[in-house]
């Protein structure tokens, strides 16, 4: 899978998703061919970058995940939002539990569990 991992979340995350054979795009891989001089915020134009380069968005960050649900911006990729205070084993969790990612799904990470719900939109195919 390709994955945005969100400047705010700790490098062991990115890490261990590349270790475990997913690639990862950086800020100025997802500018690349593109009109815009940095990424948008939380916005229908930061998801639609996503979208483009196929990537699914890891992030620790609730004024991303917030606007998406508030403002009802369809997604068609992954969203991990990594709530766990440690980062350690974090990525093994998801994987262990979830063996395959689904579109459209939000995986919320705690330090205790891993939860699944449908994206906005998700039911709109």
């Amino acid at each position: 899978m390709n994955f945005f991992v969100d400047e705010q979340v700790d490098g062991q995350i990115a890490k261990d998703l590349k270790a475990a054979g997913h690639r990862i795009f950086s800020v100025a891989d997802l500018l690349a061919n593109t009109e815009l001089a940095e990424l948008p915020g939380a916005d229908r134009d930061f998801f639609a970058i996503l979208a483009q380069r196929q990537c699914s968005f890891v992030t620790q960050n609730n004024n991303r995940i917030e606007p998406m649900y508030e403002n009802h911006l369809p997604f068609e990729q992954c969203v991990v939002w990594i709530q766990a205070p440690d980062s350690a084993g974090v990525v093994e969790r998801l994987f262990a539990r979830y063996k395959r990612l689904t579109p459209r799904r939000m995986y919320t990470i705690t330090g205790t569990r891993v939860k699944v719900r449908q994206l906005p939109g998700a039911g709109q195919v």
